[in-house]
């Protein structure tokens, strides 16, 4: 179950550049045990896909929580480049689900999509309305 975790207030642009991205942190329990898994997802202003990131924590619910109400923007800014450079590369955070990856996987598609209709129509109106197409499955 992929959950909204925080959207951040401050859209951020890695260093160097003019393009900026809305952030939001999603989580999914993980396959065994007690953890949730934390990712951050950038949704570009200017349309385009978003940049999804990999793992960035691994706590319980409620820690995790916590976690991602104190990120500051430059930890946002840092996290930006480095989801930007591993483009294209597998998630690990994708490894332990086996053989249930492709929900995971569908269900992340399902909250990207609400997300950017989010964004359009009621949250960030300075995202581009033209529809974006989705990352490839096993692809930030």
């Amino acid at each position: 179950m992929v959950e909204l975790v925080e959207e951040f207030g401050q859209a951020v642009s890695a260093p160097g550049t003019v393009r900026r991205f809305v952030v939001r942190a999603y989580s999914a329990p993980q396959p065994q045990g007690v953890l949730w898994d934390a990712w951050l997802v950038f949704f570009p202003e200017d349309g385009g896909p978003p940049l999804v990131g990999d793992r960035e924590t691994s706590q319980q619910r409620e820690d995790l929580l916590y976690w991602s109400s104190g990120l500051e923007p430059v930890y946002l800014e840092g996290a930006l480049e480095r989801v930007a450079r591993a483009q294209g590369q597998p998630l690990f955070r994708h490894e332990p689900w086996g053989s249930d990856l492709a929900e995971l996987l569908l269900e992340e598609r399902i909250a990207y999509r609400l997300a950017r209709q989010h964004l359009i129509e009621g949250g960030r109106a300075v995202l581009s309305p033209a529809p974006a197409p989705e990352p490839e499955p096993g692809h930030a």
